[in-house]
């Protein structure tokens, strides 16, 4: 019996399929790579908040100038990610365009903390600027990689675990920056703003780590290319004039950014949290700050469990639908009620995980790898252009109709996020529900061999007929001698 199972056909299609994977190595290599890629940007992007108070008493600052710096972050990327997913995708190649993006970070961490140590706010500035331009784009690049490495397989576990390494940088900052400052302050004896930039100086050290990655990632990328099969081939055509075409997606990519812009309504709500907390519960500003941390550190423990979850069971639109309601439930109750709100900041940090997990792999269900970076980059756009549209709305509401208008005003965007979510689910249905697949039939849909790969089997049919028949003779003779 051993001869009919060395030749079944299922061991001759796994032995196909197994050409199509990277290799175990590669693949461990390129998902370890692709989740700390952005760790360093994680870890500077707060800088400013880390040292808040001492940044407005060294540089003599009043808020409105504090807020620059992370206008010049922000406001930018609603037009560069853009431009930075169409040259990853049709100009300059995702591996140059990673390594080019981080490098960008590099320097605009070097300038802000050149710009602090001189005290020169406005080349802290110039440096917020390229830190803000540099990390968009190398995210752009970072959605593209693990769309291009686990499209169809454990894409959202990457995403998961791209979430949880950013959330875990930005916990660090705000634990080893403060401590830093107040070790070189007392140490050396430096001046205030030569220990604010000697404190910054541990962002600049994990950015460098994130442009090495980023070297690291391309190698690997490039060599697993020259010995595996991806499930696309890049398209090498390089087109330095965009055309609309190259913006041309199905619906539901579109309506899949309108529900990442409600999604991200969050964040608006949770840099008032602290202020609302303490008006409403009476709580003190380390009380406070700690409900809100809540939020970040729940996010950060469940985001890579959620993206296991959402990847074995697929349904990601059910997800999305499910993460809707309880962030409006969430809204609610700490509109309405006076529970602690500690709870409700949990249910909102693991509904904020549980969409996140599951929206962003979307656009490679339905795009071309060669589409991804140009997707990703319109996505994380509109997402820039409504977080600053939406913080602006929340403070004037705030400022003059007070804290349970700001909470009706989350609750009805909320439920134009849940419209949204429905009118996805609703256009998928009709266009063939691949959005919505079950994780079981997508992973089986991957093991399937492309009919290209299928015209030049390893194994023709008439060679395995033969091997058939030689084996039942064998077999046949062996139970005669048997016999005799």
């Amino acid at each position: 019996m051993g001869c009919f199972q060395s030749i079944k056909i299922v061991d001759i299609r796994e032995k196909i399929t197994s050409l199509r994977k990277p290799s175990t190595y590669y693949t461990i290599s390129a998902f370890f790579l692709i989740s700390f890629l952005n760790f360093g940007q994680g870890f500077s992007y707060d800088n400013p908040a880390a040292l808040e108070k001492e940044i407005l008493d060294t540089l003599h600052i009043n808020n409105a100038k504090y807020e620059v710096l992370y206008l010049t972050t922000s406001w930018p990327n609603v037009l560069f990610p853009i431009i930075g997913g169409y040259l990853l995708d049709r100009v300059i190649g995702y591996r140059f365009g990673t390594i080019l993006y981080t490098s960008c970070v590099v320097l605009g961490q070097a300038l802000f903390i050149l710009g602090a140590g001189l005290n020169l706010f406005w080349l802290m500035c110039i440096g917020r600027f390229f830190f803000g331009v540099g990390t968009e784009n190398t995210t752009v690049a970072q959605y593209t990689y693990a769309g291009r490495w686990f499209k169809g397989g454990q894409i959202s576990i990457v995403f998961g675990a791209i979430f949880t390494v950013t959330r875990l940088g930005s916990i660090l900052d705000f634990n080893l920056t403060p401590a830093l400052y107040s070790a070189i302050s007392e140490r050396f004896q430096l001046g205030g703003n030569l220990s604010i930039g000697l404190s910054f100086a541990l962002g600049f050290c994990f950015c460098s780590l994130s442009l090495f990655l980023a070297i690291i990632l391309a190698i690997v990328d490039k060599k697993a290319e020259k010995h595996v099969k991806f499930n696309e081939k890049l398209d090498e055509k390089r087109n330095f004039r965009p055309t609309l075409k190259n913006f041309k997606f199905p619906i539901t990519v579109w309506l899949t950014f309108l529900v990442i812009i409600c999604i991200y309504l969050i964040f608006p709500f949770i840099t008032l949290a602290p202020v609302f907390f303490q008006t409403k519960y009476g709580y003190s500003s380390f009380l406070s700050s700690f409900t809100v941390s809540v939020f970040f550190i729940t996010v950060t423990i469940v985001s890579s469990i959620n993206g296991l979850i959402v990847d074995r069971i697929g349904r990601n639109l059910f997800c999305i639908l499910i993460a809707n309601v309880i962030t409006i439930s969430s809204h609610s109750i700490l509109a309405f009620t006076f529970w602690p709100p500690a709870l409700p900041a949990v249910f909102l940090g693991f509904a904020y995980s549980l969409a996140t997990t599951a929206v962003w792999p979307l656009p490679t269900y339905v795009l071309s790898v060669n589409q991804l970076g140009t997707a990703y980059g319109c996505g994380l756009a509109a997402l820039n252009l409504g977080e600053g549209i939406f913080s602006i709305l929340s403070g004037v509401i705030l400022d003059n109709f007070g804290y349970l208008s700001l909470e009706v005003f989350f609750i009805i965007f909320s439920l134009i996020g849940l419209f949204w979510a429905i009118m996805l689910f609703c256009t998928d249905y009709v266009k063939g529900g691949v959005l919505n697949e079950w994780g079981v039939k997508r992973r089986e849909k991957k093991k399937k061999p492309d009919r290209a790969e299928v015209a030049e089997p390893l194994i023709d049919s008439q060679t395995a007929e033969q091997e058939v028949i030689r084996c039942i003779q064998l077999e046949t003779e062996g139970i005669e001698n048997e016999s005799n």
